[in-house]
């Protein structure tokens, strides 16, 4: 997303452009939450919030507390992507109230790139019509199912969203960093950023 615009909402299906609309930054390159109710009130049909929690160019960092109190009081999505802060910020999705996390491993991960991960709150995995548009073996209810060319019947976690071959010395990398990080502590890891930057105001 560029400096000028860092949240958007979603009407309906994100591969109509129509569908998608914009809240523009104002205040110092600031998006606030009354701009965002403001947009979702004068679009009815809004049906899910998407937004950074740091942004990469202006380094605003969005109130990801209130957000989620918003989305939840309209009955939103709530999707957040937290590159630029996972591994420097505290980041809680039962805090937020965030239904969809979307990351990669590298920048604060401190692991290498080719590996991520997403979060999907679990009331909406039971749901089976929310399904991946790709799916494999290990995906299904039945993993010893190799008929997975006629009978597609996946599984009702997270695992439906598995491809078939990971990339284990990534998986790896990022599992040794997630360890390194919580021995160390986000809160502390946190305080440390913030006093070294506070040395440039």
């Amino acid at each position: 997303m560029s400096q000028n615009f860092h949240l958007l909402i979603c009407l309906g299906s994100i591969k109509n452009a129509d569908n998608i609309k914009f809240v523009k930054a104002t205040d110092g390159n600031k998006i606030l939450i009354d701009d965002i109710e403001w947009m979702v009130d004068q679009n009815s049909k809004t049906k899910t919030v998407i937004t950074s929690h740091v942004q990469y160019s202006t380094g605003f960092r969005q109130d990801l507390e209130e957000l989620g109190k918003l989305a939840k009081n309209k009955g939103l999505y709530f999707v957040v992507n937290p590159t630029q802060s996972l591994g420097a910020l505290y980041f809680n999705v039962k805090d937020f109230g965030i239904d969809f996390v979307a990351s990669n491993g590298h920048k604060w991960m401190l692991s290498s790139f080719g590996v991520g991960a997403i979060y999907i709150k679990r009331q909406h995995l039971r749901d089976l019509n929310f399904k991946p548009p790709f799916f494999s073996q290990s995906g299904q209810r039945r993993v010893e199912n190799f008929d997975n060319n006629t009978k597609i019947n996946v599984s009702d976690t997270a695992t439906r969203f598995e491809l078939a071959t990971p990339h284990f010395p990534n998986i790896i990398a990022l599992n040794a960093a997630i360890r390194y990080i919580f021995k160390i502590g986000i809160t502390h890891i946190e305080k440390r950023i913030l006093n070294l930057t506070g040395l440039f105001n």
